[in-house]
C-alpha cells in the first residue's frame, strides 16, 4: 500500500507539491504520467478511437474536447483507464502517488494517507487559462470536476498552493516530517 495519495481537481497546483516531494528523494508517481503513456498505447488509441469515433491519432486536445461535451464518452473513458492507471500505481514502489481522481475513481482505500490539493478558484481558473488558452474550456473541464467541499472530510491533509513558493515548500517539508518520511 502506498504512504499518500495526493489528490485535488484540476490546476490546483499537485504538479508543484509533486515537485517539491521529489526533492527530498521520496519515490513518487503520477496518474497524469501513466495515463500518458496508456493513451499513446497503439492498442488504446485504436480502441478509444473506434468506440467514440474519432480520428487517429488521438490528442490530448481532441480528447480534452470529447470530454468536456460528452457525458458517456467521459463515463467510457474513465471506466476503460481508471482500472489500468491505479494497477500501474499500486506496481510502483512509490511512497507519494499522485492521483487527481482519486475519490471519483473510488480509490481512496488504497492509501494510508490522503493530502488535498487546493486554491482559489480564481486562481485556479487563471492557471488553466494560461496552460489551455482558452477559458471557455478551462470552465467546462472545472465544470465536470468533484468539488473540494465534497472531498476534503476524507483527507487527512489540506495543502494550499495559493501561497508563496517558500510557505509552500515549509508546509511540505512539515507534512512530510509529521509523516517520519524525512527528518
Amino acid at each position: 500500500m502506498i504512504s499518500i495519495a495526493l489528490t485535488g481537481g484540476i490546476a490546483k497546483g499537485k504538479s508543484t507539491v509533486l515537485e517539491i516531494i521529489k526533492q527530498y528523494q521520496i519515490p513518487v508517481v503520477s496518474a497524469d504520467d501513466i495515463a500518458r503513456n496508456v493513451i499513446a498505447r497503439k492498442d488504446i488509441q485504436q480502441h478509444i478511437a473506434s468506440t467514440l469515433k474519432l480520428s487517429l491519432p488521438l490528442t490530448r486536445e481532441c480528447l480534452r474536447e470529447k470530454l468536456v461535451s460528452d457525458r458517456d464518452a467521459k463515463k467510457y473513458l474513465d471506466d476503460l483507464l481508471h482500472p489500468l492507471i491505479i494497477k500501474e500505481i499500486l506496481a510502483s514502489r512509490a511512497t507519494v502517488a499522485e492521483v487527481p481522481l482519486l475519490f471519483e475513481a473510488g480509490y481512496q482505500n488504497h492509501f494510508k494517507k490522503i493530502w488535498l490539493v487546493s486554491c482559489s478558484e480564481d486562481i485556479r481558473l487563471k492557471r488553466l487559462v494560461n496552460r489551455l488558452g482558452s477559458e471557455e474550456i478551462a470552465r467546462k473541464l472545472i465544470a465536470i470536476q468533484a468539488d473540494d467541499l465534497a472531498k476534503i472530510k476524507y483527507c487527512n491533509e489540506l495543502i494550499e498552493t495559493d501561497v508563496p513558493l517558500r510557505k509552500l515548500k515549509e508546509k511540505i517539508r512539515t507534512l512530510l516530517q509529521k509523516e517520519s518520511l524525512i527528518r
